[in-house]
């Protein structure tokens, strides 16, 4: 799968090769790990997938922070098989190194999502106004930033222009 969002990419690639090592583990008849670490390497990219969906910013955050939850705990299960000699050195360090890379991509799309939210969120109690949709009709800040994963602009501290 090619595509232009890096962390939808890195999170694919990712999981192929957390199947093949899950495929390593079963033929040494470690089940219980191999399922372990497939579900978690694999569930990254489908909660990534569904964020390109969510219905709000908030459940947007919400489906993200899981994804994040899931590659936290796929990185405890590379390390584990590793411990014992499940998977050797030159497959842990790859994919710990991939790992990371996840994490930190989501942990910055997570912060900066919640505080593009608090941003509106704020200006929207300031108007007096229901929800995004309405901030979006009654603000020069065009609607597409509102649906968009980039968000609305942010000014230097953090507060949106109107």
């Amino acid at each position: 799968m090619k595509t232009k969002n890096l962390i939808q990419q890195k999170s694919f690639d990712f999981a192929i090769q957390i199947i093949d090592v899950y495929k390593e583990l079963k033929r040494a008849k470690e089940y219980d790990l191999a399922k372990q670490l497939l579900r978690s390497g694999t569930a990254i990219g489908a909660m990534i997938m569904e964020s390109e969906h969510a219905e709000s910013r908030a459940d947007f955050i919400h489906k993200l922070s899981m994804a994040l939850k899931e590659a936290n705990e796929c990185k405890y299960w590379i390390n584990i098989l590793h411990g014992p000699g499940y998977i050797d050195k030159k497959t842990h360090t790859p994919l710990s190194s991939q790992i990371r890379q996840i994490l930190r991509l989501l942990v910055s799309i997570v912060k900066s999502s919640k505080r593009k939210l608090a941003n509106i969120q704020f200006l929207i109690s300031l108007r007096g106004l229901q929800d995004e949709r309405s901030f979006a009709t009654n603000t020069i800040i065009p609607e597409r930033h509102l649906h968009s994963n980039l968000g609305p602009p942010v000014a230097p501290g953090g507060i949106l222009p109107v």
